[in-house]
């Protein structure tokens, strides 16, 4: 007997629920075959390994929700003016929130982006300070910065850090600037409004530009590496489909900032429910950022804190090593 293999994989497709479609047919950064994964050790554990992205197609789907990206890892400056010039989107952005002078002064969204029943949400905001991903990575990656913008957090915890940023440089690759941290976080949160608690998984990394620019950016990791999560009872499992913040100079003391977030809260939850409640957290983590970033004498002492090896001390031979060693590496969104 013969089969038309069109006609059958319409037949076994007709079967499942379009969730269980969208499931099949999600996108991802990583391979799709375990065999065709590539790994580096961990600084935690000898018998742990991370998995890694295809790295090509995480920093070009970046490129595709954020010009601001485009501009930092082509070495470009001029920030949003510039990047919109330069980079004109092929999405079709929704326009959220407009308000000239407001510390967000841009958000956007993109529905059903790469299939997923959830927006890709895009945040613009205008800073004055220092251009510094490494001081903005700790609102993501702090418990106690994190809980100051975000009401839901319950705990975070490094898991798995790189043992070695340079292996990971080697396979990224010269076109994406230069890693400065590299690893696998661990967030819980707590029940807040409509939303009980959840759980995530989530690779992420740091690239610094020539130009002072950064990109921070995270994806949730795939389920072949639950081995990962600490032991305990599994709560709900949520996703970050794709994270990621660039920070480019726009003069001596000031940097643009673009924070784009894709997120599946798990659950049954629809988006129109939980975007909203993600979009005002956002919001409060750029009235923080504002804030420290305009403290002078604050953001001085944090840079003499993080960015400057203490000759007295053999801790680090690099500020990158030095940040690494005091910060780790824990930036699920």
């Amino acid at each position: 007997m013969f089969y038309n293999r069109n006609k059958l994989g319409l037949a076994l497709l007709s079967c499942l629920s379009v969730q269980q479609i969208q499931m099949a047919l999600a996108f991802s950064v990583f391979p799709a075959q375990k065999n065709m994964c590539r790994y580096v050790p961990t600084v935690q554990d000898e018998d742990v390994d991370i998995e890694l992205p295809d790295f090509d197609k995480l920093f070009q789907t970046i490129r595709e929700v954020s010009p601001l990206a485009s501009l930092a890892m082509n070495c470009e400056t001029g920030g949003f003016e510039v990047a919109d010039k330069n980079y004109p989107p092929s999405l079709k952005w929704k326009n959220v929130e407009s308000k000239k002078g407001a510390t967000v002064h841009r958000i956007e969204k993109v529905e059903n982006y790469n299939g997923s029943k959830f927006p890709v949400v895009r945040f613009r905001s205008s800073l004055e300070g220092p251009c510094l991903g490494s001081k903005m990575v700790e609102y993501i990656m702090k418990l106690e910065e994190r809980a100051q913008w975000d009401p839901q957090i319950d705990d975070l915890s490094e898991i798995y850090t790189a043992k070695d940023v340079k292996e990971v440089q080697s396979i990224v690759g010269d076109d994406y600037g230069k890693c400065a941290m590299f690893g696998v976080g661990y967030t819980k949160t707590k029940r807040y409004l409509v939303v009980d608690g959840r759980e995530q998984l989530t690779l992420c990394g740091l690239q610094e530009f020539p130009t002072g620019a950064s990109i921070i950016w995270g994806v949730e990791m795939e389920t072949r590496n639950d081995h990962m999560f600490p032991e305990g009872s599994r709560s709900t499992r949520a996703k970050t489909l794709l994270y990621t913040t660039t920070l480019v100079p726009t003069g001596d003391n000031t940097f643009d900032a673009e924070y784009c977030l894709q997120l599946d809260t798990g659950g049954n939850l629809p988006s129109f429910l939980t975007t909203p409640i993600m979009i005002d957290s956002v919001k409060t983590l750029f009235s923080q950022a504002k804030k420290d970033f305009e403290d002078e004498e604050g953001i001085k002492k944090w840079m003499e804190e993080n960015l400057k090896v203490d000759d007295k001390t053999e801790v680090a031979d690099t500020e990158e090593e030095l940040r690494n060693e005091k910060l780790g590496l824990l930036m699920t969104p």
